[in-house]
């Protein structure tokens, strides 16, 4: 049975910054903590960020960084009140080529995104069966669906909702002529120790395992403006293929324990500002994004200790099994 060998590179090496923006939520998902949705940390010192990010960056050009790929998550980043402005910072920024993708439940009206949606590149929308309003949902994925380059739909599977969420994945599937739909396996909790939500019913684990990615492109769309960001699958049968890690993650491929993980090249900036290399916590914290951040002598690579990779950005981060050549 072939083995995962390496996540590596599809180009030149690419600055991922995944920032969880604040803890403003108009959703309370059951599977999810109040950490996310508390609404006691807005962020929004804008001008504070954009000074302490070009130190960093400052830094991280000098170890031959020219690419970021950033990730804004929350909370729901659009509703945070500094996305517009520390996204239009990001694009003025000399010497930097910058893509954007954004993790959201899609519920702002569709002309909020008629207005905004040429900030983003990705689009990754999570379909969260307790409080989605799902034409809407639709209606702004239809509207997305040929206006960025990548539109990923995320089934969040739990158990008591199994059946509606794959009657609205076949109705979603079936109306956008772009899509990555995925049927993602929710987390017992959603932190840096979270761990794989374990079902009563086996069946729905085993069923994850077998169905949990469908692809459909079949009209044009934008091109990614910076290029490929993607990372790549190697397995020891010699097969290569972009790395979804929803995909890997479902399947259980997202056990990395004695890798070598390049987390320098992954910067993470939590809800409270703190800045780490990846999310796993294992650079310990590193700074700040409220006060200026030193970032001398950190590691470029570790040799990953954690049981398994939670997050889904981490999961794409360049790494070698131990036994890879």
């Amino acid at each position: 049975m072939s083995q995962l060998q390496q996540i590596a590179w599809s180009e030149d090496p690419v600055l991922f910054i995944t920032w969880q923006t604040s803890d403003v939520c108009n959703y309370r998902c059951g599977y999810c903590n109040q950490g996310n949705w508390g609404g006691d940390q807005p962020n929004e010192a804008v001008l504070t960020y954009q000074h302490n990010l070009s130190l960093l960056l400052d830094k991280m050009k000098h170890q031959g960084y020219s690419r970021i790929k950033l990730f804004l998550s929350g909370g729901e980043p659009t509703h945070w009140q500094g996305m517009i402005p520390m996204l239009q910072w990001f694009r003025s920024l000399s010497g930097w080529a910058v893509t954007v993708a954004v993790n959201t439940n899609l519920s702002r009206p569709t002309v909020w995104w008629e207005r905004f949606y040429h900030h983003f590149d990705d689009v990754v929308a999570s379909y969260h069966p307790e409080w989605v309003k799902h034409e809407l949902f639709l209606t702004n994925a239809q509207y997305l669906s040929t206006r960025v380059n990548y539109l990923a739909v995320r089934m969040m599977m739990a158990e008591n909702h199994w059946q509606d969420q794959i009657r609205s994945a076949d109705e979603i599937y079936d109306a956008l002529p772009n899509v990555y739909l995925e049927y993602v396996p929710i987390l017992g909790e959603m932190s840096t120790s979270a761990v794989p939500y374990v079902y009563e019913d086996a069946g729905k684990a085993a069923w994850l395992q077998q169905h949990n990615l469908r692809v459909k492109d079949t009209e044009p769309k934008p091109r990614n403006r910076v290029g490929g960001t993607a990372t790549i699958e190697r397995w020891s049968d010699g097969t290569a293929q972009p790395v979804n890690s929803n995909r890997l993650a479902a399947e259980s491929h997202n056990f990395f324990e004695g890798w070598q993980c390049d987390i320098g090249s992954s910067i993470n900036i939590a809800i409270n500002g703190d800045i780490t290399l990846a999310s796993c916590g294992q650079s310990g914290v590193i700074g700040n994004i409220n006060s200026e951040i030193s970032m001398d002598d950190l590691p470029a690579s570790i040799t990953c200790a954690k049981h398994h990779c939670h997050c889904g950005t981490d999961i794409c981060i360049p790494k070698r099994a131990p036994h890879a050549h």
